[in-house]
């Protein structure tokens, strides 16, 4: 088993948050990686090397509100 990584990432490409994935190979990590998005913009990365990048499926998935100050 290989540890990847997949970041979520915001409208700037920026990453938000990371989760780990251990998976057998490139696609068996792909595929954990569809479900795990669930339509958000993300990239899965082994090590120093990505191995794909996902665009955002604005038809599963929509960014989260930004937060208000309190009044």
């Amino acid at each position: 088993m290989q540890g990847f990584r997949l970041f979520f990432l915001d409208d700037g490409g920026h990453s938000l948050s990371v989760v780990f994935l251990e998976a057998q190979d490139d696609e068996a990590a792909i595929a954990l990686a569809e479900q795990e998005r669930d339509g958000a913009p993300t990239e899965l990365w082994l090590g120093a090397r990505r191995v794909k990048s996902f665009p955002v499926d604005r038809g599963r998935w929509a960014p989260p509100a930004p937060l208000r100050p309190k009044a």
